[in-house]
């Protein structure tokens, strides 16, 4: 009925503002310009709370960068699309790195619930973060020594640290 856009809105602010104070993250699939609206909304009201964009197309990723940039709170992740359309996942990276800190960007994000998917996708993020960072160190955008960094933050660290997991031992 009528009430549903409202209560639904309610029901998120109440998650959100209990949410907050835990310090556990929420993640937010973005999917269309609607999505990118709302989570900038989100963000600024409830500014305790940590954010992760699930980027899977729909919506420009220069928006969504916008976001990220003004708002402390949101950080942003290539999720599905490396399955959907990897170069479009490659560029869309690319913009990220070139706009936001590299803490605040994850290269894998989920999209599955089977493991062995998990797995393969992360294969594969691995296979077109090389590609990428080659390109940028060819380009002279990165120094070798930067795109060491890089593949590190978004492959592990930046999760680790912000999911409070422990860091790989040192091999």
């Amino acid at each position: 009925g009528r009430s549903e856009p409202s209560l639904h809105s309610y029901l998120v602010d109440c998650f959100l503002h209990r949410a907050g104070p835990t310090g556990i993250p929420v993640l937010v699939t973005v999917d269309s310009p609607a999505t990118v609206e709302r989570l900038s909304t989100l963000a600024e009201r409830h500014a305790k709370v940590r954010f992760v964009a699930l980027f899977e197309g729909g919506a420009d990723p220069l928006s969504l960068l916008r976001v990220a940039r003004t708002r402390s709170n949101v950080s942003l992740a290539v999720c599905d699309l490396w399955r959907i359309a990897p170069h479009t996942a490659r560029e869309v990276l690319r913009v990220w790195l070139y706009g936001v800190p590299l803490n605040k960007v994850f290269a894998v994000a989920g999209g599955t619930t089977m493991v062995e998917g998990t797995c393969a996708q992360a294969m594969w993020v691995r296979e077109q973060l090389a590609e990428l960072l080659a390109e940028m160190v060819a380009g002279g955008d990165l120094d070798e020594k930067d795109a060491i960094l890089a593949v590190e933050r978004l492959l592990y660290k930046n999760a680790c640290e912000f999911f409070a997991l422990p860091f790989p031992e040192a091999r």
